[in-house]
């Protein structure tokens, strides 16, 4: 059993299941999406996979990758509103979603997280929805509602437009797991596919690899 984000769920995790049960056959997988902190210990869980803060004490794992995030709008309203050429113009937008809604850049040090903290001040100035969970940020913002803080490869695969590309802001993302899940061979030899799997994913998740597609495209 397993628990993640719903953005890692369809973006990442689901392409790789077919991938995983051929290495193998016996493996029966049971995914639980979920933004709060899932206990292992009270959810009979075998991995967590989060974003920021790895939480629990009694879960072993390590860092596996680096998320970058980004604003995001439709192609819709960006051809309808002021176009954004600094941070500073984000407060005449609307906003998507509200600072309390990122549990995980909160725990991170604001100082050091510049795009989050300009788009919570926007935020909190031109909110016009809130909407849980967090997964339906990207479909407001399909939607032409407004601006959305999103993490880049979902938001890309999802065809919504960065804005101000230059602003970066980034997550670790965490494989956790029970300290004595090694001593089974099946949840080892998953523990071992996750990593892999992520270490080939290192580029995409940073957003780099869009960035290299963008760059060859211009004249």
């Amino acid at each position: 059993m397993l628990s993640t984000t719903e953005g890692l769920i369809e973006h990442w995790l689901l392409p790789r299941v077919a991938k995983l049960r051929q290495l193998n056959g016996r493996l029966n997988l049971e995914v639980i999406s979920s933004l709060q902190q899932q206990s292992i210990a009270t959810n009979d869980l075998d991995f967590v996979i989060r974003m920021g803060d790895p939480g629990e004490n009694e879960l072993v794992g390590k860092r596996v990758a680096t998320a970058a995030f980004g604003i995001f709008a439709s192609e819709r309203y960006l051809a309808t509103h002021r176009p954004l050429r600094s941070l500073d113009d984000m407060q005449d937008h609307d906003i998507i979603g509200h600072t309390s809604d990122f549990s995980g850049f909160q725990s991170e040090r604001r100082g050091q997280l510049p795009l989050f903290t300009q788009f919570s001040a926007a935020a909190a100035k031109r909110s016009v929805l809130r909407v849980t969970p967090l997964a339906n940020h990207f479909a407001a913002a399909a939607h032409d509602l407004g601006l959305a803080f999103l993490a880049v490869p979902f938001a890309l695969a999802e065809g919504l437009v960065r804005v101000l590309p230059q602003e970066n802001a980034t997550l670790n993302v965490w494989l956790l797991r029970r300290k004595e899940s090694d001593l089974r061979k099946l949840t080892k030899e998953v523990r071992r596919f996750l990593e892999g799997e992520f270490a080939n994913s290192q580029e995409w998740l940073a957003g780099e690899t869009q960035l290299r597609k963008a760059s060859r495209r211009k004249p």
